[in-house]
């Protein structure tokens, strides 16, 4: 009678012979330094790391893994930046891993977005406001309209943030 053969020497069996092309190799090494970056981006936000700290656990990594490809850093980097968020931190990041220029003009694109999105709410309200006043005949300072079921507001507001992340990434990657 025949040996029975578990699944995994099934598989060691069938890919013995397999060996990685140097492509697959190299999007392996890509893939596991973003994986690794991004630890390292998530040990800077828990402020486990200070910039200091992340800048030379990034350097590490670097050498370890052969990738100096500073675009993927950017990158990773942009990717955190949030219009609607608290970014004193990452700004703080995007100023050592990209100079302090685009640390700047990132600060005013975030700036400007703020502005943009505060006086669209303002007419947003007024224009709720109305609505309220001219279909229900209800008015008065304790009526505050709800943004968040005004479609119009939110694709605006979708809008408005998608641009700044544009902008901001266009700008870190630079």
């Amino acid at each position: 009678m025949g040996e029975v053969k578990s699944t995994l020497e099934l598989v060691m069996e069938r890919t013995r012979n397999m060996v990685f092309t140097v492509e697959e190799k190299r999007e392996q090494t890509v893939e596991s330094f973003r994986q690794s970056l991004n630890g390292l981006l998530q040990k800077y936000e828990d402020t486990l790391l200070t910039v200091d700290g992340f800048c030379r656990e990034l350097s590490a990594l670097r050498e370890s893994s052969g990738i100096n490809d500073t675009a993927l850093v950017t990158e990773e980097v942009s990717r955190r930046v949030d219009p609607d968020g608290n970014n004193t931190a990452r700004l703080a990041l995007v100023e050592a891993v990209c100079g302090a220029k685009r640390a700047i003009r990132v600060a005013s694109i975030l700036e400007e977005y703020r502005q943009k999105a505060d006086d669209l709410q303002t007419r947003s309200r007024e224009r709720a406001a109305a609505r309220l006043i001219e279909r229900a005949q209800v008015s008065g300072s304790a009526v505050i309209p709800n943004l968040q079921n005004d479609r119009e507001w939110m694709e605006e507001h979708r809008r408005l943030r998608d641009e700044a992340l544009l902008r901001i990434k266009h700008e870190i990657a630079v």
